[in-house]
């Protein structure tokens, strides 16, 4: 039963489920190797190493997209995951991670109507506009508001924030150790999308998140953020 929606959530298929497990087992194995390798960079390189491993969640969030990038096989994790998110809602759906202090898209599904908002694979966006940045920084850590909001909720819906015309709901996206990986959201536009809408849509945009996060975290832990452990896989 999904606890956010309160109806039983339709069964994933077992192509998809293979998918996560393949890339589950893929994200533990490249991270155990970089974190096992000697670190023979320059003190600059060593420094920001040091950065990703202090705990801070921006430095982390930055290497996890990189890690991201470099050891997914996005057509086989995220794409599925969005292209059921299309199915259901008719409205276009991304896979955010961050790269600094920007939001890198790194998948991307296009959805069927023909008036739709365009994003193209490996555009930088900021992360202080939009829903999926400002779940991004939210789930980074970011104080204060809209950001402790976001926390408690679980998604950020944002209209005209970044573009007046764009209307976008957001989730986080969590991986190893219930560390953050990025964001999924949809968009389009806001004639089209208005609030309610946008509240009925991100049920589903939870969902698929959290079917993702579950997939690549794996069971709930003390680290599970309190708005993902009330949720039910």
């Amino acid at each position: 039963m999904d606890l956010v929606s309160g109806r039983r959530r339709r069964a994933v298929g077992p192509d998809f489920r293979r998918a996560l497990r393949q890339v589950q087992w893929r994200f533990t194995q490249c991270a155990l190797v970089q974190h096992a390798q000697p670190d023979q960079r320059p003190a600059g390189r060593r420094t920001r190493q040091r950065g990703r491993d202090s705990g801070d969640p921006r430095a982390f969030a930055g290497w996890l997209g990189a890690r991201y990038q470099a050891g997914f096989d996005v057509n086989n994790v995220v794409e599925p995951a969005l292209h059921q998110l299309v199915k259901e809602t008719g409205e276009s759906a991304s896979f955010y991670v961050r790269e600094g202090d920007i939001r890198s898209c790194v998948a991307r599904v296009e959805g069927p109507q023909s008036v739709r908002h365009n994003v193209r694979i490996g555009e930088r966006l900021p992360l202080n506009r939009g829903a999926p940045g400002r779940v991004i920084l939210a789930f980074s850590g970011t104080a204060g508001e809209p950001y402790e909001s976001i926390r408690n909720r679980g998604y950020h819906i944002s209209l005209g924030e970044r573009e007046a015309e764009l209307a976008s709901v957001a989730a986080p996206v969590f991986a190893l150790n219930w560390r953050l990986l990025g964001s999924m959201c949809i968009s389009g536009p806001s004639s089209r999308l208005n609030k309610a809408k946008l509240e009925k849509h991100a049920k589903l945009v939870i969902r698929a998140a959290n079917q993702l996060s579950y997939a690549l975290a794996g069971s709930r832990s003390p680290a599970t953020p309190a708005v993902v452990s009330r949720w039910h896989p």
